[in-house]
């Protein structure tokens, strides 16, 4: 047996609820997992500073994943 991270199981059941066609239920799993990272990378912030913070500095790995490297954003703003 194998021992799981919050946020890996969060992320995993995530990526199990995109499969299954369940959106939205996704969506909350990785809302979840990317505060609870942005809590370790911006400790002292407050919660919209620092998940924002985190998003911004990570958005374009995030949307070449997505894209499967296919697109790259610049100069975008959230």
């Amino acid at each position: 047996m194998q021992h799981r991270s919050g946020i890996q199981k969060r992320t995993l059941t995530a990526l199990r609820c995109i499969t299954n066609g369940d959106l939205e239920e996704a969506f909350l799993h990785l809302a979840t997992a990317i505060d609870s990272t942005s809590k370790r990378h911006y400790p002292g912030a407050g919660n919209r500073k620092r998940y924002c913070d985190y998003l911004h500095k990570h958005q374009e790995d995030m949307f070449w994943i997505a894209t499967s490297g296919t697109l790259v954003v610049l100069l975008s703003r959230w």
